[in-house]
C-alpha cells in the first residue's frame, strides 16, 4: 500500500474537517472526501534543475505560488496564496519571520 492510499484511509477513517498537505508537485484543492475537504499545497521551492529537462527550471530558487496558504481557524477558509511579492523571495533567503512581516507591512 502507497502512501497516498494510507493517508486516504486516514482521512476516511477519522473524517476530519480539513484536511492540508504539502510536498506536492502543485497545488490541489480542494477536493472533498466525506465530510473532509483537503488541500495540498505545491512544493515550496521548486529545484534548480530537473534530470529530464537540460534547462534550469528554478536557477533563482524563488518560491513556488500555491506553496503557501492562510486558514481562517474560525470559519476553517482556506486560501492560497499567489500574492505578487512571492516572486521576490528566494529559497536560498527563506526567513519566513521576515517574510510574515513584509506581508503586515504591507
Amino acid at each position: 500500500m502507497g502512501d497516498r492510499e494510507r493517508l486516504s484511509r486516514l482521512i476516511e477513517h477519522l473524517q476530519p474537517r480539513l484536511h492540508v498537505g504539502g510536498q506536492s508537485h502543485h497545488e490541489n484543492g480542494p477536493r472533498r472526501y466525506g465530510p473532509t475537504v483537503s488541500h495540498a499545497l505545491a512544493q515550496l521551492v521548486d529545484p534548480k534543475r530537473d534530470r529530464w529537462q537540460p534547462e534550469p527550471i528554478n536557477p533563482e530558487q524563488r518560491i513556488t505560488a500555491g506553496s503557501i496558504g492562510v486558514l481562517d481557524t474560525r470559519t476553517y477558509a482556506f486560501e492560497y496564496v499567489h500574492d505578487d511579492w512571492l516572486a521576490d523571495i528566494s529559497g536560498d533567503d527563506l526567513d519566513l519571520t521576515r517574510i510574515a512581516e513584509m506581508t503586515r507591512s504591507r
